[in-house]
């Protein structure tokens, strides 16, 4: 063994450096590489290179260690902090260089998350890959880091947005950190093989700590071995079953892949053990001569399947390390998955067994393979995971068809038998520890299978029903399940993502005008004053073009004839196709005699003016939303998604990466943890049925930076502090969930306005967020919402609210105005009123009114005349280029007008207020309307600063939940005071964190989130 060590005593060095004897003993095994000798060995070749100064690299070195890595050498890494992030210039009197990320990102490592000593009490080796046996002493917890790595840099199907890339690396922990409770929290010491790639064959080694007395009191001894074992370099050898799961009866059957990349092991032999729900079945023994060439070998095991988990180990000898790889598979148990929880939706949660249960969920693919476990299942990992997931709190899981739906069902949808036993196998394993699981058909938009549109198309849709009927039939009894028929769908578009674009296909342009006749009555004079066409322009509905990039585009200026109008229709339109395409899968899962429950899982819809949950509600089971860019608007979001008789899921949430502008990860691990913890207290608080995490593993084999980044778990099994959220609301939830009976409604509604939100002027979004901003966290006034189009369900209001609409359908406009009259509601109206969906002038709303009104352009600065008082209106930015204003006719006051309407009454503020940047201008214009309807916010901070605070209380039939989001930068303690029962509250709010109970009516504290102590909750006596 040709052996390096990098070491100089001029080079920085964190910790405790090897004294005279370590470095002599070390000399015996290595050839020292300092700076000073450093050129004479720069061109010779070595098996094994050992740095001990941990994230310093001399300049110098760099292209040599390079060179030396990707010839498959080893590599043992010594020393606390990212790995090689400090180079340090010889010239420079060894002085470290700003930290970069440049060095170690050329290894595959993105970065590293700092995990602190006190999250560990513990360490243990791995007693499946034991390079650490007998040197387990030599540490103690520490300071240490979290790997961040990428081990793919292509994509399998490069078409495909959500493509995984080839496997050419795996990580494996050699010593684990536990917390007290026995979580695994840390992974001090990791190893990376390489097995595809730039560094095929090269096996390393990182000891992510800082040595100390108590390392070097064995460590050299430990440095030979390790470098002994990096230098035999990688041995991939992978046992798993043909199928992830047998019918009773059939004799399973292993596949064994044998290669080694640069030591051959020609007297290798695999022990293998088979037991069956953790008794004995079988035992065995093979050769594996391990060489350069890849060889398989097929193991027949001479037993016959009964219902039930088996599990495989083989331990593979004659290399340096005995190691035991795991793998699994079941046997069919109908009987247990017709056992699992049942799993329906009530009007605001779900239900398992009959029972309410707040969601607290997680995406999970498989921990080593992950979107691959398609093709690559390890039952063995499944139950695992699961068991962990489940002993958490979580009690849904979320899995399914991400990419590569060609490669399981190529041939017209039909589907191979190894992807249905995958899908057996792990069904199975939630039953057995009884979370339910939501199935995903497709992702982005469903494949096509050679037809010309994938959701007009007849060809497709029939492949696309032979795909979900196959997969439905086979569980259709199983309890515990529910159907996502597609992952964040963008509608009618092959070529584009995340933005609605015609296809233009002959399937969408028939459609299309079919829909337009239907819309119109058939009458073309109405779509060509719609549209500000001329009969020559559009002489018939089949000359109705779809519309162009430029009809789309919502610049403030324009080149050439276009006809935005088209827009609005047509993403109207693109809705109507989603609700069919949905309706015909929905009738294929019904005739396949499946109950269960079907949804669509939707992100962040009304940004990009995509299928949106308000207008899909009316044919699922429960509506969904994917909360993650829009971190400063996620109550909005979840509002917003929210059906009033449906429960309303958010199906995927995480932190996206962000790095800074030199490539560095913005934000630490604590600072994500609290983020995701707020999106699961703010998903609660705006009425959703719960939250599910995206992902339980990081995934690193995709080429996203963002994907290698988002996970509860890193890529050595440890647990991120985002994992402990799943904990903490795990607990709770389990604890306060029996109390999530008969949620009593809340008094305020707000109106989505989507005939502007799906125009070319877009002032919906942006209006409607304030409103959410300032209800929730400036007055904390609870509300609801609902859609322009949906408002069938609206009644039981005391104050509507039309925030900004600028253009309103006559339908809602009427319907609004028979709430108000018939009920004695409140309507707020803010801004333009008499505009119809096609931006043509009403005149009638405002003679209804007893108004005679004008539209005009707003200036930078306005004035709001509420009872007297003066108020600040701002419009600066691009609104000073669009936002227009409703003012009474002759008049050049903006007064805020409180007109009867019935038995109710509007008040209409002429100038869209939301879309201002003075929010106590929305807040005193709220708090006016809302006196006025006799809404009084149930909850009062009496202590503490409220500016950024969110106060929400959820009534339910025998108790209330209590919730406080904080996105404050510092810690505060508040005094709460609930106006409807005279219960008051002191407690500690930590910045950026969250406090959450339930307590009865009479005020007893039945529990809290995270067990919080007296001193951090304290009920105050009367």
């Amino acid at each position: 063994m040709k052996a390096a060590l990098i070491y100089d005593p001029k080079i920085p060095f964190d910790g405790k450096r090897p004294g005279a004897d370590d470095l002599e003993r070390l000399g015996a095994s290595f050839r020292l590489l300092d700076l000073e000798h450093f050129a004479e060995y720069g061109p010779e070749s070595f098996d094994v290179i050992v740095n001990l100064h941990g994230r310093y690299i001399p300049r110098s070195m760099w292209t040599f260690l390079e060179r030396q890595l990707a010839s498959g050498a080893g590599y043992v890494h010594v020393g606390g902090g990212t790995p090689l992030s400090v180079p340090v210039e010889r010239e420079g009197g060894f002085d470290p260089v700003n930290e970069q990320t440049a060095y170690h990102e050329k290894l595959n490592i993105c970065h590293a998350l700092r995990i602190p000593k006190e999250r560990y009490d513990s360490l243990a080796g791995n007693p499946d890959l034991p390079l650490l046996e007998g040197f387990e002493e030599l540490f103690e917890p520490a300071d240490t880091v979290g790997l961040i790595v990428r081990f793919t840099h292509h994509d399998d199907i490069p078409e495909e947005n959500g493509s995984s890339g080839p496997m050419d690396a795996n990580l494996y922990p050699l010593l684990r950190g536990y917390s007290g409770d026995g979580r695994h929290v840390a992974s001090p010491i990791v190893m990376i093989e390489n097995t595809k790639g730039e560094f095929a064959g090269g096996r390393w080694i990182f000891i992510n700590m800082e040595t100390s007395s108590r390392f070097w009191s064995g460590g050299a001894a430990l440095l030979e071995k390790a470098a002994i074992y990096a230098a035999e370099g990688v041995q991939e050898v992978i046992v798993r079953p043909n199928y992830a799961s047998y019918f009773p009866g059939e004799r399973p059957e292993l596949i064994v892949h044998l290669q080694s990349f640069r030591k051959e092991l020609p007297n290798a032999r695999m022990k293998l053990e088979l037991t069956r729900e953790g008794e004995p079945v079988w035992a065995g023994e093979l050769e594996i001569p391990l060489g350069p060439e890849p060889l398989y070998r097929n193991v027949s095991l001479p037993i016959e399947v009964s219902a039930g988990l088996y599990a495989i180990a083989a331990r593979i000898e004659g290399g340096d390390i005995v190691r035991t790889l795991r793998s699994g598979f079941w046997g069919y148990d109908c009987e247990l998955l017709a056992s699992g929880p049942e799993l329906s939706a009530g009007r605001d949660y779900f239900l398992l067994d009959g029972k309410p249960a707040p969601i607290v969920g997680m995406t999970y693919m498989q921990s080593d393979v992950h979107r691959k476990f398609l093709y690559l299942p390890n039952a063995y990992l499944w139950d695992r995971d699961i068991a962990e997931m489940a002993g958490a709190g979580i009690n849904m899981i979320r899995t399914g068809v991400w990419t590569g739906v060609r490669t399981i069902a190529f041939n017209d949808g039909v589907v191979s038998e190894e992807f249905l036993r995958m899908m057996d196998g792990m069904f199975l394993t939630a039953a057995r520890h009884r979370v339910a699981i939501v199935f995903n058909f497709f992702a982005f938009s469903p494949d096509a299978w050679e037809g010309r549109n994938p959701y007009l198309d007849p060809r497709s849709l029939m492949a696309q029903k032979r795909f979900v009927s196959s997969v439905v039939s086979r569980h259709a009894n199983s309890r515990g399940v529910s159907w996502d028929l597609i992952n964040e769908p963008s509608l009618s578009t092959i070529r584009t993502q995340w933005r609605p674009a015609p296809n233009g296909d002959p399937h969408e342009r028939r459609e299309w005008s079919r829909w337009l006749r239907e819309k119109h009555g058939g009458d073309i004079a109405s779509l060509q004053s719609a549209w500000n066409c001329t009969p020559a322009e559009l002489p018939d509905f089949a000359d109705a073009a779809l519309p162009t990039a430029e009809d789309m585009d919502a610049g403030v200026t324009y080149s050439g004839l276009r006809k935005p109008m088209k827009t609005m229709d047509y993403i109207l339109f693109t809705q109507e196709v989603m609700n069919r395409w949905i309706r015909e899968m929905t009738k294929t899962i019904r005739a396949a005699g499946s109950p269960q429950p079907v949804t669509v899982g939707q992100d962040e819809a009304l940004r990009g003016k995509r299928p949106s949950p308000f207008f899909f509600a009316q044919e699922v089971d429960y509506t969904t939303n994917h909360s993650w860019w829009l971190n400063d608007d996620l109550y909005w979001d979840g509002v917003f998604s929210k059906e009033r008789d449906k429960p309303c899921l958010i199906q995927e949430t995480g932190i996206m990466y962000v790095q800074t502008a030199d490539g560095k990860a913005r934000r630490n691990m604590e600072e994500l943890r609290n983020m995701l913890e707020r999106k699961y207290a703010l998903a609660f608080a705006a009425n959703n049925a719960g939250a599910v995490q995206w992902i339980w593993n990081i995934n690193v084999y995709m080429t996203s930076m963002n994907e290698v980044n988002i996970g509860a778990v890193l890529p050595d099994g440890s647990h991120k502090p985002e994992a402990d959220v799943s904990y903490d609301f795990g607990r709770f939830m389990r604890e306060a969930g029996p109390w999530f009976e008969e949620r009593r409604e809340e008094e305020i509604a707000v109106i989505y306005p989507y005939s502007n939100n799906f125009s070319v002027r877009d002032y919906a979004g942006p209006a409607t967020k304030t409103a959410a901003r300032i209800l929730g966290y400036r007055l904390h006034l609870p509300f609801r919402a609902y859609g322009e189009y949906h408002l069938e369900k609206l009644h039981g209001s005391k104050l509507l609210i039309l925030p900004c609409a600028a253009s309103l359908s006559e339908r809602a406009w009427e319907r609004l105005m028979r709430q108000t009259a018939e009920e004695g509601s409140t309507l707020l109206l803010t801004g333009v009123f008499s505009r119809d969906e096609y931006y043509r002038t009403v005149g009638s709303r405002a003679a209804a009114l007893g108004l005679r009104t004008e539209i005009r352009a707003t200036r930078r600065e306005e004035t709001l005349d509420l009872n007297g008082t003066a108020l600040p209106v701002s419009f600066g930015g691009d609104q000073y280029e669009w936002v227009d204003k409703e003012s009474v006719a002759g008049q050049d006051a903006d007064k805020v007008r409180v007109v009867p309407c019935g038995k109710g009454k509007i008040v209409w503020s002429p100038l869209p207020a939301e879309l201002n940047r003075n929010d106590d201008t929305v807040a005193a214009l709220y708090r006016y309307a809302a006196e006025e309807a006799g809404v009084r916010a149930p909850l009062e901070l009496e202590e503490g600063d409220g500016c950024g605070v969110l106060l929400k209380k959820l009534p339910f039939k025998r108790a209330n939940l209590y919730i406080v989001v904080s996105e404050c930068g510092y810690d505060q303690t508040v005094v709460l005071s609930d106006r409807e029962n005279g219960s008051r509250y002191r407690l500690a709010l930590p910045a950026d964190r969250i406090a959450m109970f339930l307590a009865e009516d009479d005020g007893r504290v039945l529990c809290s989130y995270r067990d919080r102590t007296p001193e951090r909750l304290q009920r105050i006596a009367d």
